[in-house]
């Protein structure tokens, strides 16, 4: 039997997250250190994008950017980038996409 490859399947079986996260090879982080990466990527996209958050909108710009712009690199090539480098690149940008999204909206109205 072939082992899968990461991110080739998001079907889970009820009763079974642990095995099938396995057999796909998608076993995350953590609580504790998404948190961290969702920090400092929160951190990383306020400066580069000039912005003056508090340490808990940086949190969460960082993971909601991570799982958006995840969503959309696996959507669109299949993949994403993996590791703690990576998913902090992915976060960061996926936060500076969030901050961008965000003023454009608001200048609007």
């Amino acid at each position: 039997m072939t082992r899968m490859t990461a991110l080739s399947t998001y079907e889970l079986v009820p009763g079974r997250a642990e095995s099938n996260l396995e057999e796909t090879g998608m076993e995350g982080f953590g609580w504790i250190m998404t948190i961290i990466i969702g920090g400092l990527a929160g951190w990383i996209a306020e400066k580069v994008m000039s912005a003056d958050h508090g340490l808990l909108t940086n949190i969460v710009l960082g993971i909601l950017g991570a799982v958006i712009l995840n969503a959309l690199l696996v959507g669109l090539f299949g993949s994403t980038l993996g590791g703690f480098i990576g998913q902090l690149v992915v976060a960061a940008i996926g936060a500076c996409l969030l901050i961008f999204g965000y003023r454009a909206i608001r200048g609007r109205g």
